[in-house]
């Protein structure tokens, strides 16, 4: 999704964001980072929540996009959801109770 494709935030109290970690632990920078740049400035003021995957390493990505989020004054609903590969049940489990939060 092109960043003029997105539909604008501002209508939503909260917001789901979640990218699976590419190349060396970063998030996608081809499709995803577009789309976060262009509602980031709107983030603040939204009950938010962060989730995403990795193939390998630590899910350091995962701290690095949290940091620069609450960096610039978001206030994150729950802990961010990050499983290697796909989720099991726990993450499964994760991801319901971190929605519930959400809304």
């Amino acid at each position: 999704m092109k960043p003029q494709e997105v539909k604008h935030i501002r209508n939503y109290d909260s917001v789901a964001l979640g990218c699976p970690a590419m190349g060396f632990e970063e998030i996608d920078d081809d499709i995803f980072e577009p789309m976060y740049n262009a509602i980031k400035d709107d983030l603040p003021q939204k009950k938010v929540m962060l989730f995403g995957s990795y193939g390998w390493g630590g899910g350091e990505w995962m701290r690095t996009w949290e940091k620069e989020i609450t960096g610039f004054g978001v206030k994150l609903v729950c802990d961010s959801v990050i499983c290697c590969e796909g989720p099991d049940q726990l993450v499964r489990e994760e991801a319901r109770a971190a929605g519930a939060k959400l809304v």
